[in-house]
């Protein structure tokens, strides 16, 4: 076996390290760069957001399916971007698993909010990354949820980032299971799910060596969902929740998350539940600690 030194790439990552400060950048720009040149987008304007703030995507209304060709092109598109998303960019994590839910049966318009996407990246693809280990931050995750946003079935979406040493190491937009009846409902079940990523972070930790003996705080932007989670009482509003959504009550019984309230416009996890303007994606980008090396 060859020792071949530090790791400066892996897998489409690049990794940059500086051991004198000790910090950690990652980056995916060759990869974003060589994804807008394979889909002819290498000369485009840039845009700001991943998605136009407000925009509202919906199934495809046409009345005949989206071609084989088409289709394919599209599925590719999104998986080049999923890739991105995956890696170092939780900024576009909403835009891509969105657009994902498109997949089978794809129209013109979710094609141009994809490459809308890819505008987006064009003006954003150095991006990176930071970790600073002088920070000496430990584990810290912010869950929410918007509610009913899916106009074809309401369904709500849960978002979760998690931070250490001032980046994000875990992050997530998806799909709730089942319909919410309420803000609070869906906000609930984001913090028992984001709590089931608290409970494999922690583990992951233990076996590295990190100190898991203070309960991983969980930042919530709704009263209700806090007031739920601390209280284990049943009442009209929470009867009808399924008991896989009450892990975070055992969870917080155990000693091993603590919620907070914080208030919506300190809640950082919000870009990863709906598209948001400019300032509040430049906010989130500064959060996870995704910096610009070059300004």
């Amino acid at each position: 076996m060859t020792d071949l030194g530090a790791v400066k790439r892996f897998l489409g990552l690049r990794i940059s390290r500086d051991r004198t400060i000790r910090r950690i950048e990652i980056d995916q720009e060759e990869y974003i760069q060589s994804i807008i040149k394979h889909f002819d987008m290498a000369d485009c304007k840039p845009a700001r957001t991943p998605l136009p703030a407000g925009d509202v995507l919906e199934s495809s209304k046409q009345p005949e399916p989206a071609s084989d060709s088409f289709r394919q092109r599209y599925q590719s598109l999104i998986g080049s971007l999923l890739y991105a998303a995956l890696g170092t960019r939780p900024d576009i994590d909403f835009a891509v698993n969105k657009l994902s839910k498109y997949n089978s049966n794809p129209s013109e318009a979710h094609w141009h909010y994809a490459k809308y996407v890819l505008r987006y990246l064009q003006g954003t693809k150095q991006l990176r990354l930071r970790y600073d280990g002088a920070s000496n931050d430990g584990l810290l995750s912010y869950s929410d949820s918007d509610w009913a946003e899916d106009r074809d079935d309401r369904k709500s979406i849960t978002g979760f980032v998690f931070l250490m040493a001032g980046g994000a190491i875990s992050w997530a937009s998806r799909r709730q299971h089942t319909i919410s009846l309420s803000s609070t409902e869906a906000e609930y079940k984001a913090a028992s799910d984001t709590c089931r990523q608290i409970s494999w972070l922690r583990t992951f930790g233990d076996e590295l060596g990190d100190d898991m003996s203070r309960p991983t705080p969980m930042c919530l932007d709704n009263q209700g969902s806090v007031f739920f989670g601390v209280n284990p009482v049943v009442d009209c509003r929470t009867k009808h929740i399924d008991v896989r959504h009450h892990y975070i009550r055992e969870q917080i019984e155990l000693g091993k998350v603590e919620v907070f309230f914080v208030a919506t416009e300190d809640q950082l996890a919000d870009p990863l539940t709906k598209n948001v303007p400019f300032s509040i994606v430049e906010r989130f980008r500064d959060g996870v600690g995704l910096v610009d090396p070059t300004a």
